[in-house]
C-alpha cells in the first residue's frame, strides 16, 4: 500500500466509525516506535522516533480538526 492510499484509508475509517453508535473511541495503534525496527512496523507509525511528524500524523490531525485531510 501507498503512503498516500494510508492516508486516504485512514480517514475514512475515523469517518466511518463516526456512524458506528457502538464504538465510543478509536485509537492510533503504535503511535511511536522506540527506535526504528527496519521492519514493516515503522510503517505503521504516526511519528519518526525523534517525534517528527509522517504525514499520516499530520492528515489525521486535520481531520479531526475538522479540516479537510488529502
Amino acid at each position: 500500500m501507498r503512503p498516500g492510499q494510508r492516508i486516504a484509508y485512514t480517514v475514512r475509517a475515523y469517518a466511518m466509525a463516526l456512524n458506528w453508535p457502538w464504538c465510543l473511541a478509536v485509537n492510533m495503534w503504535v503511535f511511536r516506535l522506540p527506535k526504528p525496527t527496519h521492519s514493516f512496523n515503522d510503517y505503521y507509525t504516526f511519528v519518526r522516533d525523534d517525534f517528527t511528524p509522517k504525514p499520516i500524523y499530520i492528515e489525521v490531525q486535520k481531520y479531526t480538526q475538522g479540516l479537510q485531510a488529502r
